[in-house]
C-alpha cells in the first residue's frame, strides 16, 4: 500500500486521479497528527520536495530507521549519502523516483540496510552533542571576532 501523509494544494486533483485509475492500494492520510506513529507503519519514506530547508519530516523519518528517498534539495542533498542512507534524485525526475521505490521495494534487505544506515546518519549529524559542539565553535568565533556578525 501507497500512503501519504500531510494536505495541500492538489488534495482534490490527486484524491480525483486515485478515484478515475481505479487505485486501490493508494491511500491519503490528510494531515498527521501523531507522526511517530504513522512513520512507525511505513517502510520507506518519499520526500519529492522542489524546495527545502532543513526538513524536519525527513530528518524524523531516518530516525525513524527509514530509507529515504529524496530530491537534492536543502539539506538533504547533505544528510542523505545517495545508495547508502537512501536516494537522491533530481527535482522533477519522476522515473528516478519510481526506479528507487521499485529497488528499494524490490530488495527489502536492502532497505532495512539502508534504513540503519539513515537512522546512524541522522544521529551524527543532530545529536545533542552535535548540537552543543555546534553551538561552542559559533560562540568561539563570536568571541575571537572571527565572525563578522556580533552579538548584542
Amino acid at each position: 500500500e501507497f500512503v501519504v501523509g500531510g494536505v495541500g494544494p492538489e488534495q482534490a486533483n490527486l484524491e480525483a486521479l486515485i478515484e478515475k485509475l481505479g487505485v486501490g492500494n493508494f491511500r491519503l492520510m490528510g494531515y498527521v497528527e501523531n507522526p511517530e506513529g504513522f512513520l512507525k507503519e511505513l517502510h520507506i519514506y518519499i520526500q519529492p520536495s522542489h524546495h527545502e530547508g532543513l526538513c524536519i519530516a525527513t530528518h524524523e523519518a531516518m530516525q525513524a530507521a527509514l530509507p529515504v528517498i529524496a530530491t537534492r534539495v536543502g539539506q538533504l542533498r547533505h544528510s542523505i549519502i545517495d545508495g547508502q542512507t537512501g536516494f537522491l534524485c533530481d527535482v522533477g525526475d519522476v522515473d528516478a523516483l519510481a526506479d528507487a521505490v521499485v529497488a528499494l521495494v524490490q530488495d527489502p534487505a536492502r532497505a532495512c540496510t539502508m534504513g540503519l544506515a539513515a537512522y546512524e546518519r541522522v544521529l551524527s549529524l543532530f545529536s545533542p552533542a552535535e548540537f552543543q559542539q555546534s553551538g561552542d565553535r559559533l560562540l568561539n568565533a563570536l568571541e575571537s571576532g572571527l565572525c563578522p556578525v556580533q552579538p548584542a
